[in-house]
């Protein structure tokens, strides 16, 4: 063992010099850094992205509940560092959201086909489906462009947008898309809010009354001028994708109504995921696939799975 002294060689003895280290990796490569093997162009990333797209034959997709992070997601009066409201009302119905939420399993497995969110008014399926759409984002970003920091700043800080507040974000972060398929980047992944596009019809023919598209145009009507775009896609002949659409039943006629699966089958891309916030009694009673947040335990699951509440 060295006590930090320097030895010596004996005299008349010649020191041994230390050898040269080769770097095989050095001959491997050099050619390379210094141009004389061409390297091989890499295709631009809408290229690439596309050439992913149409890979995909069938869409899926895990995600995985940080259990721990959802239990310090607080909402308190003032400002906070996690959800936050001035309204004790809204406070107290937040909390019963994010007590939902964090009842869920810790594993989610979505396939291809409907799944339903259902619970009372206020009970989150709005809160779960966003945050589950900017998990996606998230990973679709990321998986895209290689940049999880850029993707983090993108998705859950956007300007303006009020999902990107409160505990919409806080739950997003708590989620971790597990194995979004290789494929479904961001141009796959898509959120489309029914109740949302009602209220704009609304505020579009008060501000203009006489003069403005949607005057003549009824709520249902502004929905599906706007969900026309789905089916626009699948005319394209788009491949499967995640699609999140949120009250699909807004404004529907009754007759109409009966047949909300179907349309929504019909109006997507065969093999897709279709996400489902609802109230829609038709859909409630039908043994699609779901999560009810009147028992999030269950995680998603069928209702002939539990037959005792039918």
């Amino acid at each position: 063992m060295s006590d930090g002294s320097i030895v010596e060689a004996p005299q008349g003895v010649e020191s041994a010099e230390t050898p040269p280290v080769s770097n095989p990796w050095k001959e491997i490569y050099s050619p390379i850094a210094q141009g004389n093997i061409a390297q091989p162009e890499q295709k631009p990333l809408l290229v690439r992205m596309r050439e992913r797209r149409e890979a995909v034959t069938q869409a899926a997709f895990e995600v995985t509940l940080n259990k721990g992070r959802l239990a310090s997601i607080t909402v308190i009066e003032g400002r906070a560092t996690n959800g936050s409201t001035d309204d004790e009302g809204q406070r107290a119905q937040l909390e019963r959201c994010l007590e939902r939420v964090r009842r869920l399993p810790e594993h989610l497995k979505f396939e291809p086909g409907i799944t339903l969110i259902i619970g009372e008014n206020g009970s989150g399926k709005s809160t779960l489906a966003r945050a589950l759409f900017m998990a996606m984002e998230y990973a679709a970003h990321v998986q895209d462009n290689g940049d999880p920091e850029a993707a983090h700043t993108l998705v859950f800080t956007k300007s303006g947008d009020p999902s990107a507040t409160g505990l919409i974000p806080e739950i997003g972060k708590s989620i971790t898309v597990d194995n979004l398929q290789n494929g479904l980047g961001l141009t796959s992944v898509n959120y489309y809010d029914a109740p949302a596009l009602t209220g704009l019809h609304i505020d579009n023919v008060l501000e203009d009354p006489f003069f403005h598209d949607d005057h003549f145009r009824s709520h249902r009507q502004t929905v599906d001028f706007a969900f026309s775009q789905i089916r626009e896609g699948k005319d394209r002949g788009e491949h499967p994708g995640v699609y999140i659409i949120d009250e699909p039943e807004t404004g529907m006629s009754p007759r109409r109504h009966r047949g909300i699966a179907e349309e929504l089958y019909g109006s997507t891309v065969d093999n897709s995921i279709i996400i489902t916030p609802t109230n829609s009694v038709v859909l409630f009673e039908s043994d699609l696939p779901r999560i009810d947040l009147d028992f999030p335990e269950r995680g998603i699951h069928r209702p002939s799975e539990y037959p005792i509440d039918r």
